[in-house]
């Protein structure tokens, strides 16, 4: 059997022996045991006991027969009232169904709505000025109005978690679109689904949410509810969507969203040469914008992570099975009396630590593994570099 480390080893051994006690312990109890289960097996071949058997078991089926009859539901009774109608039970209401809520619309309520518009939305914080912003369907990745960024690449970024982040500006894209992307790591993060603004209907009610606080994000949002009149906005080539309400520079950045929980578009307010109207860009036209290397930017890191495990899985194995030879070489010198035992144990103890320069194995393995993957080492060098240290 191959083991990794001495770790691993001392725990086949520590799990061998418990094997092998419980297996002791199992046979003297069926010892023990044996006498009553032969003297149990005389007992039922008597008449006696079957009869009293039998008895017990027809009671046992009577008093279940009995309690089926019992508890059956009758009915609930047809209620007729004095001036002779029929007075019908109400149905019972069903407790998955929330009070006030239209089964069946699709529609979220106000209080749904804000709850959901909390997690996504974030007030962005940058050398330039302040403002909304709300987090998309790719891990860490923020979208802003790009006036709040300015030519700043960097921003603070604060959740309604509590948690304050410092964002880097991926890309930003100047009008018509005037949008930015930013990116955050390590957050906790929730998000509304995208709808597809091709489908926008004229009419539809909407609401655009900002954070209005100067410094921070806030619990109390600023919601401006109203509905759509042109889904077809084109401003220089770019849909944009008219809505009939005015929007507030808090809002600028934030997101619009439909009856269904869903984004629509992205606030913009008055735009230069259709003054007077407030509009926000489609959120097709944001997708769009994301290219192929911010959409899998996600994928990529997990792909990284995985390689890494891979690679240093693998110089692990090396590093255990070098340890194992240089282990088993030791001990025959010393069998054959070519080597003292004191000083293979001197041997044995310099070998298992890693060079100098590193507090552990785990840290030397991850170290090698880091070079592998930035390309300064392959893995097979990486390995000739294991064993040389056994064989120094």
């Amino acid at each position: 059997m191959f083991f990794r480390s001495k770790e691993q080893y001392d725990n086949w051994i520590y799990k061998r022996k418990r094997r092998r006690l419980f297996k002791w312990k199992l046979h003297r109890t069926l010892e023990k045991t044996t006498p009553w289960i032969e003297e149990f097996k005389a007992l039922v071949k008597k008449p006696l006991f079957l009869s009293i058997l039998s008895l017990l078991v027809g009671l046992s089926v009577l008093c279940v027969h009995w309690g089926k009859s019992e508890n059956k539901a009758s009915p609930e009774p047809v209620k007729i009232s004095v001036a002779g109608k029929l007075s019908l039970p109400k149905p019972k209401s069903d407790p998955a169904q929330p009070q006030g809520a239209n089964p069946g619309n699709g529609s979220l309520s106000y209080e749904d709505m804000l709850q959901k518009a909390q997690k996504t939305l974030v007030f962005i914080k940058s050398a330039r000025g302040s403002g909304s912003g709300f987090l998309l369907p790719h891990s860490g990745i923020v979208v802003t109005n790009g006036q709040i960024l300015g030519t700043s690449d960097q921003a603070e970024v604060f959740l309604a978690s509590g948690q304050e982040k410092t964002a880097t500006v991926l890309k930003r894209l100047p009008l018509p679109l005037n949008i930015a992307f930013l990116r955050v790591e390590e957050i906790d993060w929730e998000v509304l689904p995208l709808a597809d603004s091709d489908r926008c209907q004229e009419g539809e009610e909407i609401w655009a949410i900002g954070n209005p606080e100067g410094m921070k994000w806030g619990a109390k949002l600023m919601v401006a509810r109203g509905s759509i009149a042109n889904c077809h906005q084109s401003y220089q080539g770019v849909q944009y969507l008219q809505i009939d309400k005015a929007i507030s520079p808090d809002i600028v950045g934030g997101p619009i969203i439909n009856q269904r929980g869903e984004i629509l578009g992205i606030c913009q307010g008055e735009l230069k040469g259709l003054e007077g109207a407030h509009h926000g860009l489609a959120i097709n036209v944001v997708k769009e914008s994301l290219d192929q290397k911010l959409i899998h930017l996600e994928e990529r890191i997990k792909e990284k992570e995985k390689f890494f495990k891979y690679v240093y899985d693998d110089l692990w194995i090396i590093l255990s099975h070098e340890t194992q030879l240089y282990q088993k070489r030791l001990s025959e010198l010393h069998t054959k009396e070519r080597l003292p035992a004191q000083e293979a144990y001197q041997l044995e103890e310099k070998k298992l630590h890693p060079p100098p320069g590193y507090s552990s194995s785990k840290d030397w393995i991850a170290d090698l593994t880091g070079r592998v993957i930035a390309g300064e080492l392959t893995k097979e060098k990486a390995a000739a570099l294991i064993k040389g240290h056994f064989n120094s």
